[in-house]
């Protein structure tokens, strides 16, 4: 028995489960919330793909996530546009068959949660053309938790304007069940449900509370957690803002001169244009830092089995999220063009970053088209400080020591957060958890409670009647006349309408007016409708307590019957 062998007989149930669905050749969505092993069954799966002698190729939205699982992003895999998958000439979605995509035996997209609608869409109908280009079929598996960050939408150069325009329906998070094609796909679904990151069962149940928005879960994790900050762990934040002010803190503390290298601009580019870019970066050797871009070297060769190799074995020297430390800093004024940074990475070996140029895009629409125009560029280091990290970015990772700042403004940052570590008693917070910083989009909690009950969402139907017992309306044309009757000249049968039953009558409303003061009785009562079986109950407490002299009794009576007109007055 091999290596592979013996972690497949680790799986538990449930993975066995996803593995052998995933060996059937149907498309499959392997989903589960976070630490249930979605990303290493997924890498069985690849492992025993390959081994079937099926060509796979493994994506995912970021590169962090890809490089985990040995694979490259959906956009340099289907040669996607960075900006909405729409064609500018038709308006229709953006369909790619490369070489690299028509060999393939089997699509896999990791973390489709962070996939948009239209980047979806896009990747169905990029398969279906290349199945319909090499005469082969593929199998499409996707595997993520829609219940962690959802995918981003910017519109900040009129992206939301464009989807919305296309689907023609208001978009708020563009999440991929939400397109044309999800359902289209029929997936079998494996749902990953036994937490393997965190054994406390108190702190499992507490987090799948917090994933579907059960606000209850809050007062186990403001009591529980730890009581003093971890001076070494990393610490999360929502904003990029509060992550840079953390990372300079810990720069200072380093011995050693500090650099500041300026982000260099077109003169093109507006104010607005920029206000979202950095305008400095600031370094210091020995500081820790994560690069932000993928390794550049994709050669594919022609040759089918060096494809099969490229796309399950190879591994990029570093990726958008690697760390490393700095060893040496080349800053000269003068010449920026020289500057460089060398880091030593964590994954091995060391790299030499310079300045990479930034392209700024802005979408237009020209007679109904679609396009996108380059504003400017700017140019700067592809590295940042580590002390720090933002949520969005710590997605799929596990830390031993979590410093958290829990205030999070977006769907499922919160759950995110909370399950980056092994244990409650390794989770600091910076501050006591609020009602409103726990988020999940309504549409996810619909989703999830569709594929557990999918009874619910059935189309309502209407009782079949035989055409025996269906009864029809009599009118003058299924009206059956006698034979006697037929001899004699026709007369025109009337059908009477079946008498109105007699309706309360009703104030009328002034249009565009006040309702009326009693809307469910006469404009002449004076006693309304709704208090009426109140006055009843007074009338009938109070008649047997009054005194047993024959006047009074006559008075009850008389106001009793006066109360009774007003009730019935109409």
């Amino acid at each position: 028995m091999d290596d592979f062998e013996i972690c497949l007989n680790k799986l538990n149930k449930e993975q066995r489960s996803a593995y052998a669905m995933a060996m059937s050749g149907k498309p499959l969505f392997i989903t589960g919330g976070a630490g249930t092993g979605k990303s290493h069954t997924l890498r069985m799966i690849v492992e025993g793909l390959k081994r079937n002698g099926k060509a796979v190729i493994v994506c995912s939205y970021t590169g962090t996530a890809a490089s985990l699982i040995g694979g490259s992003t959906i956009h340099k895999v289907f040669r996607f546009p960075t900006s909405a998958c729409i064609t500018p000439k038709n308006r229709s979605i953006v369909k790619r068959a490369p070489a690299e995509v028509q060999l393939a035996d089997v699509i896999i997209i990791d973390e489709v949660s962070m996939c948009r609608m239209d980047l979806f869409d896009s990747v169905v109908a990029s398969i279906h053309k290349a199945e319909e280009k090499s005469g082969r079929k593929k199998q499409l598996i996707v595997c993520g938790d829609f219940g962690q960050l959802p995918p981003i939408l910017n519109n900040d150069h009129g992206e939301r304007d464009v989807l919305e325009d296309y689907y023609k329906k208001t978009i708020r998070i563009p999440f991929a069940f939400m397109g044309e094609y999800w359902y289209k796909c029929n997936f079998q679904t494996a749902k990953l449900t036994e937490i393997v990151r965190q054994g406390d069962t108190d702190f499992q149940e507490h987090l799948n509370e917090c994933r579907m928005g059960d606000t209850s879960c809050l007062a186990y994790f403001n009591s529980k957690s730890a009581r003093q900050h971890f001076p070494n762990a990393v610490h999360l934040y929502c904003t990029n803002k509060a992550v840079d002010e953390e990372n300079m803190r810990h720069l200072e503390q380093l011995s050693g001169d500090m650099y500041r290298f300026d982000t260099l601009f077109d003169d093109s580019l507006r104010r607005m244009d920029i206000k979202d870019v950095p305008k400095s970066l600031y370094l210091k050797e020995q500081a820790r830092v994560i690069i932000t871009i993928n390794d550049n070297d994709t050669d594919v060769s022609e040759d089918p089995e060096s494809f099969r190799r490229f796309i399950t074995d190879r591994r990029p020297q570093y990726h958008n999220g690697s760390t490393g430390t700095i060893v040496s800093i080349q800053h000269d004024e003068e010449h920026p063009e020289k500057d460089y940074v060398a880091v030593k990475l964590d994954e091995g070996g060391s790299q030499i970053f310079y300045r990479q140029t930034y392209n700024i895009y802005e979408y237009v629409v020209e007679n109904d088209v679609l396009k996108r125009h380059i504003l400017g560029t700017y140019r700067q280091f592809p590295v940042r400080p580590a002390y720090a990290v933002t949520i969005h970015k710590s997605q799929g990772q596990t830390y031993d020591y979590v410093n958290l700042d829990p205030y999070c403004k977006a769907s499922g940052q919160l759950y995110v957060a909370l399950s980056r570590v092994r244990s409650i008693d390794h989770l600091y917070l910076d501050h006591r958890i609020q009602k409103f910083n726990l988020m999940v989009d309504p549409l996810v909690i619909e989703f999830y409670d569709r594929l557990d009950h999918p009874e619910k969402y059935l189309p309502e139907t209407e009782p079949e009647k035989s055409e025996k017992t269906a009864e029809k309306p009599v009118t003058e044309a299924n009206l059956v006349v006698p034979e006697a009757e037929q001899r004699q000249p026709q007369k025109v049968v009337k059908v009477k309408a079946a008498k109105k039953e007699k309706q309360p009558s009703r104030a009328p409303t002034p249009k565009g007016g006040r309702p009326p003061r009693f809307p469910s009785g006469s404009r002449s009562m004076r006693v309304p409708n709704e208090i009426s079986d109140v006055l009843n109950g007074v009338i009938d407490t109070l008649y047997p307590k009054i005194g047993q002299g024959q006047a009074e009794i006559e008075k009850v009576k008389q106001l009793k019957e006066y109360l009774q007109s007003l009730i019935n007055d109409e």
